[in-house]
């Protein structure tokens, strides 16, 4: 978080910034943050990188109102880590611990209305809105510790078959626009991700995905 706001006063720092973008414009967007799963089917869950690239678009009503769409890919990825109880040993139970590598690619096309402040070299602003998130394709790769039993019952990276193909969320973040020419802008901003309802089902339950995100991006 440090380095992002190191490279924020940077960038921000270095371009001389007009004022607010009216009218259409449209451009692209890059953001790299966290992913964050939850789903209650594993003990632990290490978070991995999001990324995030695609298409954008504004309207701006005024300097302080605007509405746009998004058409972004998203690229994510989790680790989780559980065990399971197998009955069927000649022994009695026994258990087994696993640890699976997942990985999500969904399209995310946000509407959202942007609200602007202030007046100066820096034109804050404050955005937020739903978003309808398409599956693409969902992988898993599960690794058993024991090396019999992974053997028998673990395997490589397949498709994730039990994931919703839409799933829906709330995008909200804060941002600065900078005004380089007439009619183009650079921008700067934190974007959160909070899912709505679950993307599908992983070891019998409901997992859903977030994720925040720094994102660079240019309108013309």
């Amino acid at each position: 978080m440090r380095l992002f706001s190191l490279i924020t006063f940077c960038v921000l720092s270095s371009i001389p910034a007009k004022a607010q973008l009216e009218g259409f414009h449209a451009g692209a967007r890059f953001g790299i943050g966290e992913s964050q799963l939850s789903a209650s089917g594993y003990q632990e869950i290490q978070d991995k990188l999001h990324f995030s690239f695609g298409f954008i678009s504004n309207y701006g009503f005024n300097e302080h109102l605007g509405i746009g769409v998004d058409i972004l890919a998203g690229i994510t990825r989790a680790k989780g880590f559980g065990e399971v109880v197998d009955n069927g040993g000649i022994f009695g139970s026994a258990t087994y611990k696993f640890e699976d590598d997942l990985r999500f690619f969904d399209l995310n096309v946000p509407l959202l209305v942007k609200l602007s402040a202030g007046k100066g070299n820096f034109r804050p602003y404050l955005l937020g809105g739903p978003s309808l998130n398409f599956t693409l394709f969902a992988t898993e790769k599960r690794t058993y510790a024991d090396g019999n039993y992974h053997q028998a019952y673990g395997y490589d990276e397949r498709e994730l078959t039990n994931k919703e193909n839409t799933h829906f969320s709330l995008v909200y973040g804060a941002g600065i626009l900078i005004k380089a020419l007439e009619k183009s802008g650079y921008f700067m901003e934190f974007r959160m991700n909070h899912p709505l309802t679950p993307a599908g089902r992983l070891n019998g339950q409901d997992y859903k995905l977030s994720f925040f995100s720094l994102n660079l991006g240019y309108y013309f």
